[in-house]
């Protein structure tokens, strides 16, 4: 008799707890639901925008839109200020928030690839990450090469535009000669690419009997 009374009281205890679970998870998904349904402002384009316009000119294009939460895309605008120096890599159309991703620096193609500049070549190399200042190369980026020759360091060349980078594969554009003198360079020495800022015009080079000095 007081094991069947225990088990009943047991019995209740478990589907009030069961009960008030079940109330909890209903109240915190309707508070997720409108907390989703919670209205947000967003960029919207109102008019085409081609390719390459400038974020600081995108005020007659774009409006602030209210939209749910919910619907509000990863990465959408609610102001200028962030993309005032960018320009769009892909043609706008109406409707369509505005996304953070539709921007890169000017002159940049929707691949994230940069225009080859008049007057220079593309090369493509492949070096090891240490080679290669690890990671922190990417389009835009501007680089040095040095190169080892036996026991001689010298730099090739300096301020050279890389147009792509892609899973260690790294493209630059650079004058005939500095096209020449790396592809050299990479046929009969090691070479490695610094990042580069403001340079002095030349470099002595360094052999080990000095650098022993």
């Amino acid at each position: 008799m007081q094991r069947r009374l225990i088990a009943a009281i047991l019995a209740v205890v478990l589907a009030g707890i069961g009960a008030l679970l079940l109330f909890n998870y209903v109240s915190n998904a309707d508070t997720r639901a409108m907390a989703n349904q919670q209205p947000v402002d967003v960029l919207v384009v109102t008019t085409t925008v081609p390719a390459g316009t400038l974020g600081s000119a995108l005020g007659p294009f774009v409006t602030t839109k209210q939209i749910p939460k919910v619907a509000l895309a990863p990465g959408a605008l609610t102001s200028l200020e962030e993309v005032q120096n960018l320009a769009t890599i892909v043609e706008l159309l109406p409707g369509e928030q505005l996304m953070q991703s539709r921007f890169g620096e000017p002159g940049t193609g929707a691949n994230g690839d940069i225009k080859i500049p008049e007057n220079m070549e593309v090369v493509t190399i492949s070096l090891e990450d240490q080679r290669i200042v690890g990671t922190r190369l990417a389009a835009g980026s501007r680089v040095s090469a040095y190169v080892t020759f036996d026991d001689t360091t010298k730099r090739i060349f300096s301020d050279v535009l890389i147009v792509s980078a892609n899973e260690g594969l790294l493209t630059l554009a650079a004058k005939p000669a500095d096209v020449e003198n790396l592809i050299l360079s990479m046929e009969l020495g090691k070479v490695w690419l610094t990042e580069s800022s403001v340079l002095p015009s030349s470099v002595t080079p360094i052999n080990v009997e000095k650098l022993m000095k």
